[in-house]
C-alpha cells in the first residue's frame, strides 16, 4: 500500500520524534498504578537517602507547607530551573521548606550502574559546583529510586523538573516548579482552590494514560515495521497533531 503525500510527511514526523522523545527530560514511561496519585491524597512516605546539605525533612507536619522537587544531574531543565527554585526558597525561607530529590540520576555503564558511594560522591561534587543556585534542602533518592517512583510514577508524571506542593501532609498541586509561583503563594494563604485543580488535573492525568497506550501501539508498529498499520493509524487520526502526539509526550 502506497503512503500519500500527507501521510509520508507525517510518518516522516513521528519516525523523527521517536527518535528524540526529549521534550522536557524523561525516562522510559512505565505503566501507571491502578489508584493514581492525586490532589489532595496523602503525601506517600519519604524514605530519602541521605541529604546533600540542607535540613533533614522526614515527615510532613501538620500546618505546614512544603515543595518537593525532583531533578537530575544530567538534566538540562532541572538546571535551568534552580535559579528560580532558589528565588523562591529565599522568598519563603522560614514559612515553607523546599526539599530537592536527586533521583534517577545513577550513571550506569557496560559494568552496570554505580555503586551507591561512587554515586552520592559524584552529585555531591556536582552540587559544590553548583552550589550558588541551590539554595534549598537537597536529598538523595536510593538507588531503586524509590522516592520518585512513589510520588512520580504514581501520579502518572514521567518527566523532570516536577514539583509537588504538600500542605497538611496532602499534596495540593503537582506540575513543573517554573509553574508553581502563583499556586504556592494561594496554597500557602489559604485561598487556593484544590478541588478545581484536582478536576483539571485528573483530567490531564486520563489523556496521558491514553496518550501512553497510543504510543505503545505505535512504537511496536514501528519495531515491527508495519507501515501499513502505521499509516492506517495516521489516517484514522483527526490531525497531525493527534498523530504525533501519540509519540511524543511529556511526562
Amino acid at each position: 500500500m502506497m503512503c500519500t503525500m500527507r501521510t509520508s510527511r507525517i510518518l516522516a514526523i513521528i519516525l523523527a520524534s521517536v527518535a528524540s522523545i526529549n521534550a522536557f527530560a524523561q525516562t522510559d514511561i512505565k505503566p501507571a498504578q491502578p489508584k493514581m496519585l492525586t490532589i489532595m491524597d496523602p503525601a506517600p512516605s519519604f524514605p530519602t537517602d541521605g541529604w546533600i546539605k540542607g535540613n533533614p525533612i522526614t515527615n510532613f507536619e501538620k500546618g505546614k507547607v512544603y515543595v518537593v522537587e525532583f531533578w537530575a544531574t544530567w538534566c538540562g531543565p532541572c538546571i535551568s530551573a534552580m535559579p528560580h527554585l532558589s528565588e523562591l526558597a529565599d522568598k519563603w525561607r522560614g514559612k515553607i521548606e523546599m526539599i530537592s530529590v536527586n533521583t534517577w540520576d545513577y550513571a550506569k555503564s557496560a559494568d552496570g550502574a554505580e555503586s551507591v558511594a561512587t554515586h552520592k560522591q559524584r552529585v555531591t561534587d556536582w552540587v559544590k559546583l553548583n552550589d550558588s543556585k541551590m539554595r534549598y534542602n537537597l536529598a538523595f533518592d536510593d538507588d531503586k529510586d524509590t522516592i520518585s517512583t512513589t510520588w512520580m510514577r504514581a501520579a502518572g508524571r514521567n518527566g523532570i523538573p516536577c514539583a509537588f506542593i504538600v500542605k497538611d501532609g496532602k499534596i495540593n498541586w503537582i506540575g513543573h516548579p517554573m509553574s508553581m509561583d502563583k499556586p504556592l503563594e494561594e496554597i500557602y494563604s489559604g485561598t487556593f482552590d484544590a478541588n478545581a485543580f484536582k478536576v483539571k488535573f485528573q483530567e490531564e492525568q486520563e489523556a496521558q494514560l491514553k496518550a501512553a497506550e497510543a504510543q505503545k501501539k505505535v512504537m511496536a508498529m514501528i519495531k515491527d515495521g508495519n507501515m501499513t498499520a502505521i499509516e492506517e493509524y495516521i489516517n484514522g487520526a483527526k490531525s497531525k497533531a493527534q498523530a504525533v502526539s501519540t509519540v511524543v509526550s511529556n511526562g
